[in-house]
């Protein structure tokens, strides 16, 4: 078992004889400190220690300390790293090593994948499918392909009169001055415009329907497929195509197939069966804004579109948040990263090992983007999920380090597995390696486990648990105060101070005379 590190003067400590271990894994223990203190530093001299090496690196700075059973044998071990942010360390290649955090972004459909343990870990995964066909948008658009179409490639003779009325009116729009013409007159067209333009989108609209049969749902399937087919840059003649062979309208002439580009035709008439055959089987309901969605109840229905990936269904999770998903993302990469190692492919004659049953997590500002209630349960939660990873696996040990800011991980950690960096110390050690006689013991007197939120912040963070903006306000007017001014602004703040002592303190600084106003 690893029951320290010591770095630059400072010692983590994972495990001592003297503690009885309250979490269900083999240990957990806390990095704290500002930004630039050396926390990822930290994690990555860690990393390296375990890397596989025939000759001691008398350079390090770093020291692993284990029990009497391990302590020749670091390479035996796995070690998992994980980060969210952005800016990620390097690490060299390794033999038991795993970067988590390069893992892509997890999908949907690979939640989907993982729901027991997803769920296992407080978390639900209600998946719906949702479709984009919008009659509304698709009716706007092809009237206006119809008033576009001068020449009559398209648009039916039979509706010419109708179309001329419209065209005539987007000529005077075009023709008109903006230095000299008449603002009224203006609106007066451009409203008369969108009003002939909206009247045709219905008409049009209103024709297909009539031609579709009925508890059908080619219509929804065709405008689906022409949202798609925006994003590929499909020529007007291909929508048409769709209409005439599906739908055949009286707006719009026959058009001869052989006059397409033949590939988009077959793509687009492909689409638009794939998009109906899926409507006709799964009962999509219709949702505001021309949405259509299906809540996934099984894994079978999930297959029927897992192959979608670039389609038209698109997989969402309804109101989920950033920090959900980061949640997501950070448990499913660990899982992977641990089954890795942990679980080897059989028959790998390229690199045959054996599994890994030791493991050491490394985890660096995994809090990050989380709200504070979800800070909150972080330790417990990841205690509870690697606690299952070490049964599933059949890890001998499991042992969990975190990087972090928030007091409210500390507050869940024991301080004796608490180590403090801070700024001043990372300067003067940074690029020198540290001797035996460097090391310091962490001072175990900052509050952690347990403690209330206001004094690991002020002794164990040194913050203060105040805004800076509130503390800077209140300090201008006790100076104010003092030299005997009392305004509005100062009447102000200290009616909305919401600390009783500090607004009880502010009042006895108030003028005399204005007390006796008051």
């Amino acid at each position: 078992m690893l029951t320290s590190i010591e770095q630059d003067g400072h010692v983590l400590h994972l495990r001592t004889r003297e503690s009885f271990n309250l979490f269900d894994i083999d240990s957990v223990s806390l990095i704290i400190g500002p930004n630039g203190s050396g926390k990822s530093r930290f994690l990555q001299r860690t990393v390296e220690q375990f890397a596989s090496r025939r000759l001691p690196d008398f350079g390090s700075d770093c020291q692993l300390v284990f029990n009497y059973v391990d302590q020749r044998k670091p390479q035996d071990w796995g070690v998992v790293y994980y980060t969210p942010v952005q800016n990620r360390i390097a690490f060299r290649a390794q033999k038991h090593f795993v970067d988590a955090s390069q893992r892509r972004e997890q999908d949907l459909l690979q939640l989907y994948e993982h729901r027991e343990i997803i769920e296992s870990f407080g978390l639900k995964i209600n998946l719906l499918v949702k479709l984009r066909a919008d009659e509304k948008k698709v009716g706007d658009f092809l009237a206006l392909a119809l008033v576009e179409d001068e020449k009559g490639r398209y648009a039916s003779k039979r509706h010419q009169p109708q179309l001329r009325s419209i065209r005539d009116l987007k000529a005077r729009l075009e023709r008109f001055s903006d230095f000299n013409g008449d603002q009224r007159e203006l609106t007066y067209l451009q409203n008369q415009y969108k009003r002939e333009l909206s009247l045709l989108s219905g008409y049009v609209l209103d024709d297909l329907r009539t031609r579709e049969p009925a508890a059908s749902n080619v219509l929804t399937a065709l405008c689906a497929t022409f949202h798609h087919m925006q994003k590929q840059n499909y020529d007007i003649l291909s929508y048409i195509a769709l209409i005439d062979e599906h739908l055949p309208s009286s707006y719009f002439q026959h058009i001869d197939p052989g006059s397409l580009q033949q590939k988009k035709h077959v793509g687009s008439r492909r689409l638009f069966r794939y998009i109906l055959e899926r409507l006709d089987n799964f009962a999509f309901e219709k949702g505001p804004r021309g949405v259509y969605q299906y809540a996934l109840t099984n894994e079978q229905e999930r297959l029927h579109f897992a192959s979608d990936r670039e389609g038209p269904f698109e997989m969402v999770l309804p109101g989920m948040s950033s920090g959900q998903w980061a949640i997501f993302n950070q448990i499913i990469s660990l899982y992977e990263a641990i089954k890795r190692l942990a679980a080897p492919p059989a028959g790998n004659r390229a690199s045959p090992r054996e599994p890994i049953t030791k493991l050491l997590v490394l985890i660096d500002e995994g809090d990050a983007f989380l709200h504070l209630a979800w800070q909150r349960k972080y330790i417990w939660q990841m205690n509870k999920f690697l606690s299952e990873c070490k049964h599933t696996f059949g890890l001998t040990l499991l042992q969990l380090i975190i990087a972090s800011h928030s007091p409210l991980l500390a507050s869940d950690v024991p301080g004796e597995f608490v180590c403090q960096l801070n700024l001043e110390d990372h300067a003067q050690n940074k690029g020198r390696a540290a001797s035996n006689d460097d090391f310091i013991e962490p001072d175990t007197t900052s509050p952690s486990f347990a403690a209330p939120l206001h004094a690991i912040l002020n002794r164990s963070f040194g913050a203060v648990t105040i805004g800076e903006f509130a503390v800077r306000r209140i300090n201008a007017a006790i100076a104010a105060l003092k030299a005997g001014t009392y305004g509005p602004q100062e009447k102000y703040l200290i009616s909305v101070v919401d600390d009783p002592i500090i607004q009880r303190e502010l009042q006895r600084l108030v003028p005399h005379t204005e007390h006796q106003s008051q």
